[in-house]
C-alpha cells in the first residue's frame, strides 16, 4: 500500500486516505465485493452509498490488479462514475451555443457524430468550456461527447434538457454518446493524464479493428512472451492457465507514439473472444495494463455468467458480417502469421511526475496533428479530482464492440499508421 503506483503521485495508502476524506465530505461510503481467483488474482466491485443507506446513482465501480490496487481503484471508479453521471449537472457550467455556431468555430468538426447534426444547423446544444492542453485557444465543446444519461430518450432526460434550453434531437447520435475520456485521479494532472492515455488506447484499438479484422490488412506486431520481464510473463502465463487457452499480446501504437497493448484471447468452440488494452508511456505498463484488464474480465464473467451475452452484437449486426467480425474480434486465425518480437521499445519516462507525463503525451497527440482540450467536472476538497478529455480526430470504431453500428474515422481509413 505503500508503494506509488505508475503515474500516480501518491501511494496507494495515500491516495485511499485522499478520496476517504473527499468521501466524507459528500457524506458517503463505499461497500466493496471482492472476486479472487488464485494468489494475485484480484477483481474488486465497489458501489457507493448516502448517509441513509441509499445507493448514490451511478455510484459503482470495479478495479484490478493487486487486492490493493483493486480495492483502491474500484473506490475511485465508483466515485469517477458518480460524480460524472447526472448528479454532476447542477454543478456544470452549461453554456447553449448554436450548432452551426460550434460548427463554423472548427473545433469539433473532426467529430464525425456532431456532423450528423448538421441538419439541426438552428437548434441550441448544451455545451462546457474545455481549456486546450496545448497551450492553445480553448473551446465549447457538446456536453452530449461524454454524458450518455443527458440524451437518453427518457422523459427525465428530456427534462433536464428543456429546461436548458436544449433543442436537439440526439436522436441520430445516441451509440456516439459514451464517457470516454473521463478519469479521476488523487490529483487533476493524474486524472488528465489517464484521460489522454484513454483517448490514445481507445483510438489505437479502433484503427486495429477497423485494418486488421474488417479490411483483413496485416496485423499488428506480436510480442514474444521472452521480450516480456519475468514477472509479466508469468502474469500471462497464469492468465492462460485461468482462461485454459492462449493470451497474444499484439502491439497497437499508432503514429501517436504512445506505447498500446492488447492482450488477447481467442473465442471458438461457443466461447467469446476476451481482450484487455493498456496505454502508458512505458511500453512495459501498457502490457502490464493489458493483461491486468483481462483478467479482471475473465473474473467477472465467472462471477457472473448470465450477464455476458453475444447475441446483441449478433443480432444487430447480421447484415453486416465485416463488422460482426470486429464485434467479436474474430481474427484467431491470423495470429500466427506474424512472427513475434523479441523484444520491447525502450523505457520512455515513466518515473517523471504526472504532470510531465502529461505534457509529453500530449505533445506526442499534437504532432499527429489532433488538439487535446480538457474540462475539469470536480474538484473536492482533499484534491480529488474528476476530469473530461476531448481530441477531436481520435478513431471511435471501438464502439463497435459495443454492438453498436459504428463506422470508421479519416484515421482509421487513410491515418494513423506508424
Amino acid at each position: 500500500m505503500h508503494i506509488k503506483p505508475h503515474e500516480r503521485d501518491f501511494s496507494l495508502s495515500q491516495a485511499l486516505s485522499r478520496v476517504q476524506a473527499d468521501l466524507d465530505s459528500l457524506g458517503w461510503r463505499y461497500r466493496l465485493d471482492q472476486l479472487a481467483l488464485g494468489e494475485g488474482y484480484t477483481a474488486t466491485q465497489c458501489r457507493l452509498e448516502a448517509g441513509d443507506g441509499e445507493a448514490v446513482e451511478s455510484g459503482a465501480g470495479s478495479g484490478k490488479g493487486g487486492s490493493d490496487a483493486a480495492m483502491v481503484g474500484a473506490v475511485y471508479e465508483a466515485l469517477e462514475h458518480a460524480l460524472t453521471g447526472s448528479l454532476s449537472l447542477p454543478d456544470l457550467d452549461v453554456r447553449m451555443r448554436g450548432v452551426g455556431e460550434i460548427r463554423s468555430a472548427g473545433d469539433v468538426t473532426p467529430e464525425r457524430s456532431f456532423e450528423k447534426l448538421a441538419p439541426q444547423h438552428d437548434a441550441r446544444i448544451a455545451c462546457l468550456r474545455y481549456r486546450a492542453l496545448d497551450g492553445g485557444r480553448g473551446a465549447d465543446l457538446p456536453l452530449y461527447l461524454w454524458a450518455p444519461w443527458y440524451v437518453l430518450p427518457t422523459r427525465e432526460a428530456a427534462g433536464r434538457r428543456r429546461l436548458l434550453g436544449d433543442t436537439v434531437d440526439y436522436g441520430p447520435i445516441l451509440p456516439a454518446s459514451v464517457n470516454s475520456g473521463c478519469a479521476i485521479g488523487a490529483t487533476e494532472d493524474e486524472a488528465l493524464l489517464h484521460a489522454v492515455n484513454e483517448l490514445v488506447e481507445r483510438d489505437a484499438l479502433s484503427l486495429f479493428l477497423w485494418r486488421s479484422i474488417h479490411n483483413d490488412l496485416p496485423m499488428p506486431p506480436r510480442i514474444a512472451l521472452s521480450a516480456l520481464p519475468r514477472h509479466l510473463a508469468h502474469e500471462v502465463l497464469r492468465a492462460e492457465e485461468l482462461l485454459g487457452r492462449s493470451v497474444y499480446i499484439l502491439d497497437l501504437t499508432t503514429d501517436i507514439g504512445v506505447p498500446v497493448a492488447l492482450a488477447f484471447a481467442p473465442g471458438g468452440e461457443g466461447r467469446l473472444a476476451v481482450h484487455g488494452v493498456g496505454a502508458s508511456l512505458s511500453p512495459r505498463v501498457a502490457v502490464e495494463r493489458a493483461v491486468s484488464e483481462l483478467v479482471q474480465v475473465c473474473l467477472v464473467r465467472r462471477a457472473h455468467p448470465d450477464a455476458v451475452d453475444g447475441t446483441r452484437a449478433a443480432a444487430r449486426l447480421a447484415a453486416h458480417p465485416r463488422l460482426l467480425k470486429c464485434a467479436q474480434i474474430s481474427g484467431e486465425r491470423r495470429l500466427d502469421e506474424v512472427a513475434p518480437v523479441g523484444e520491447l521499445p525502450n523505457e520512455r519516462v515513466n518515473s517523471l511526475p504526472a504532470s510531465e507525463q502529461l505534457e509529453e503525451v500530449v505533445s506526442r497527440v499534437s504532432w499527429a496533428g489532433m488538439r487535446v482540450f480538457a474540462h475539469l467536472i470536480k474538484k473536492l476538497p482533499n484534491g480529488t479530482s474528476v476530469v473530461n478529455v476531448q481530441c477531436p480526430g481520435l478513431d471511435k470504431f471501438h464502439l463497435i464492440l459495443q454492438g453498436n453500428y459504428a463506422s470508421p474515422g479519416p484515421r482509421a481509413k487513410t491515418g494513423g499508421a506508424r
